[in-house]
């Protein structure tokens, strides 16, 4: 049997999640144009809430600590202050999110050298 309440759900969230990331494009940066797409092609694909990549500017995190070093990047956790998405909320047109949530950061050296083929590692 068809769950059709699932997938007007999904429906639903796919529609709200392409149109309020992709009007929000000009909102943010991450000061790398090519990280810049590799995130909003991410947003734009999106088919659930897990999925969402977003940039996190730097006052957006709290208690930051130095976990490990390995070949290619330096690994660190912190609290994420907005936390990541929980859902939309359709009375105040915005996200619900899980508000300090602690979360593991990549630090990847020589960065400002990421071209296309090392994002599509990623």
């Amino acid at each position: 049997m068809i769950n059709y309440t699932f997938y007007s759900n999904l429906i639903y969230f796919y529609f709200i999640v392409y149109e309020y990331f992709k009007q929000n494009f000009d909102k943010w940066t991450s000061g790398n144009e090519i990280i810049d797409k590799f995130i909003q092609e991410t947003q734009l694909n999106a088919k659930y809430k897990d999925q969402i990549l977003e940039w996190i500017p730097y006052n957006g995190l709290k208690n930051i600590k130095f976990l490990d070093k390995g070949g290619f990047s330096t690994i660190y956790e912190a609290i994420w202050l907005n936390g990541p998405i929980k859902n939309w909320v359709e009375v105040n047109k915005a996200w619900s999110r899980s508000k300090n949530t602690k979360v593991v950061l990549k630090n990847l050296d020589k960065s400002s050298n990421l071209n296309d083929k090392f994002l599509n590692e990623v």
